[in-house]
């Protein structure tokens, strides 16, 4: 198995690198710091409550 990982994004060739987690102050500032931002994201745990953990509804892990 391999796994890749972003570390950096860009919109164009000829841009600079961005460091991927840079979206993390701005959604800090909207929902406060989190030790684990993923699991605290409202629109996240929103749309989870609405159509479960696997985005179909009543489909659940047994």
């Amino acid at each position: 198995m391999t796994l890749f990982f972003v570390q950096a994004v860009r919109e164009g060739p000829s841009q600079p690198w961005i460091p991927a987690e840079r979206f993390k102050a701005d959604w800090e500032a909207r929902n406060g710091k989190a030790a684990e931002w993923w699991r605290a994201d409202p629109d996240a745990n929103r749309i989870i409550a609405e159509d479960g953990p696997y985005g179909i509804k009543g489909l659940r892990p047994k």
